[in-house]
């Protein structure tokens, strides 16, 4: 896409090993097939992946007060009480 080298290396051939909160939206048109399994491959510590009705790629935009909540319940052990 753009013309700068990339900073680190891609981590394509690898699946992530920490916990990572997956929301999809329904209405997601780019996911492809299996993005279920293919979640569960490049994420073994997902929490989720979780389905979130009437959300595309813009999620954030479109279901502000889901993605806070999730997101919130997801860090609740970073956030000061």
């Amino acid at each position: 896409m753009g013309t700068r080298p990339l900073s680190a290396p891609e981590m394509l051939d690898r699946p992530v090993q920490q916990p990572a909160l997956i929301l999809i939206g329904t209405d997601q048109v780019t996911l492809g097939d299996h993005i279920d399994q293919r979640c569960a491959l490049a994420f073994p510590e997902a929490v989720g992946p979780f389905w979130i009705k009437n959300a595309g790629h813009f999620m954030p935009w479109e279901r502000p007060a889901t993605v806070n909540r999730a997101i919130r319940s997801f860090c609740s052990d970073l956030l000061a009480v």
